[in-house]
């Protein structure tokens, strides 16, 4: 986790770098951890990530860390659940066919 932390803080400084070099700088990112649904394996994670996306997407209400886990209350995603962000994301790469 911390390594992959580690490689976004270093993207967004070289992002930063090239894009405003003659802006003020801006305070620094502060990181929180969200617990969020556990994968039951290795093989969904791009669905589970898809669906955390869109329940952020979705999220209507102010964003602080309070609300971003509540968004999160359950320990996995069902089978149902996966399987929808699966169909969706088919008839995506279909339409780009």
């Amino acid at each position: 986790m911390i390594k992959k932390m580690q490689i976004i803080f270093w993207a967004l400084k070289m992002f930063n770098a090239e894009t405003m070099t003659n802006k003020p700088k801006k305070r620094a990112s502060i990181w929180k951890v969200i617990k969020v649904p556990k994968q039951p394996d290795l093989k969904q994670c791009g669905f589970f990530v898809l669906r955390y996306m869109r329940c952020i997407f979705e999220f209507e209400g102010s964003v602080d860390m309070d609300s971003m886990q509540s968004l999160f209350k359950d320990k996995t995603y069902s089978r149902d659940q996966i399987d929808e962000m699966r169909v969706e994301w088919a008839e995506c790469i279909q339409r780009e066919i």
